[in-house]
């Protein structure tokens, strides 16, 4: 049995207050929120990268494999559409169309909308078995194909520069899968090659970091303003300094030596992630609903997204301590 990476739990944990921060923080309250906007346009992709490369640590990948995770994310997504319906119906007495809501789900249109992460996610354990057969077997068709999902993700982005549009924002994001096939892979590429990639990154390996995160803040700060009229991080996933600085966060974290210390507090929170991505959304929208300053103040919108992830946390622990509640939150 491979030996559990805490820096690939670290990164997720990340990458889950990210995604969390891109829905409470509002870029267009000061130069403060706006960089921490930008800054956490890397969690999706690192979400993605993550899972490619936890599944590519297994050696043999079979379709029974894939169908267990798949109707796990099923089984999950639809009681949580379940458990809605009812609670709506006991307080307003009114029955919501919770199947189709189920479905929509995951094509961003649903009540749970940011559910189109399991969609796409449905969709690349579909591939997976025969990605891994790929990488195993033709390493160099499979280097390929990574590098014509890498090219057709920057090409998109200069054409969009170039139009003036972001292209990819007119593709619901289950479908971007030019983007999320390609972190995944390279996710997966990392542990066939992470020898030969942590011998090149680690010398210099706090400069990396620095100058990608730099450069990630300036290029979608200045082409989003000049090129766009404003600033949609979820548009730059497939640029190049958003490749570069998700793959240098990835390569400074995922081996990092952490502290003893640290592993009981990164296995709490891993086991939270899920749950507080699942949730998240009807707790921030019942603060802003109950304190509207949230939503107008630089310094009190950054607490919002800091008390949102806090009290999504302490939710999810307690439901994570009910037996077979507790399944709602693991996927």
């Amino acid at each position: 049995m491979k030996q559990r990476i805490y820096g690939i739990d670290l990164l997720k944990v990340m990458a889950c207050i990210g995604v969390v921060s891109l829905h409470t923080v509002n870029g267009s309250l000061g130069m403060v929120n706006r960089i921490v906007t930008l800054v956490c346009s890397l969690s999706i992709p690192l979400f993605f990268m993550c899972s490619g490369y936890v599944a590519f640590l297994k050696e043999n990948i079979s379709y029974k494999y894939v169908a267990k995770k798949i109707i796990k994310i099923l089984a999950v997504c639809f009681f949580w559409e379940m458990i809605h319906a009812i609670v709506y119906f006991l307080y307003y007495h009114e029955m919501r169309n919770f199947i189709e809501s189920f479905f929509m789900d995951f094509l961003q249109k649903g009540l749970f909308f940011h559910f189109w992460f399991f969609g796409a996610l449905i969709i690349l354990y579909l591939l997976l078995p025969i990605l891994r057969k790929m990488e195993q077997k033709t390493p160099r068709v499979y280097i390929g194909l990574l590098a014509f999902l890498g090219g057709v993700c920057i090409c998109i982005d200069e054409i969009s520069i170039a139009a003036g549009q972001q292209m990819s924002l007119s593709v619901i994001q289950t479908f971007r899968l030019w983007q999320w096939l390609f972190y995944y892979m390279l996710g997966g590429f990392i542990v066939t090659h992470s020898g030969k990639i942590s011998v090149w990154f680690c010398k210099y390996r706090d400069m990396y970091v620095v100058m990608a995160l730099f450069v990630l803040v300036a290029w979608q700060w200045i082409v989003g303003t000049h090129c766009f009229g404003g600033i949609m991080v979820e548009g730059f996933y497939g640029s190049l300094p958003v490749i570069m600085a998700t793959l240098c966060a990835f390569l400074y974290l995922y081996q990092a030596k952490l502290n003893d210390a640290m592993i009981p507090a990164i296995k709490m929170a891993t086991s939270c992630i899920m749950g507080v991505y699942i949730v998240h959304p009807f707790i921030l929208a019942a603060m802003v609903h109950f304190i509207p300053a949230f939503g107008t103040n630089g310094i009190l919108n950054l607490i919002y997204c800091m008390i949102t992830v806090f009290v999504s946390s302490i939710i999810v622990w307690m439901i994570g301590r009910i037996p077979v509640v507790s399944e709602l939150i693991k996927i």
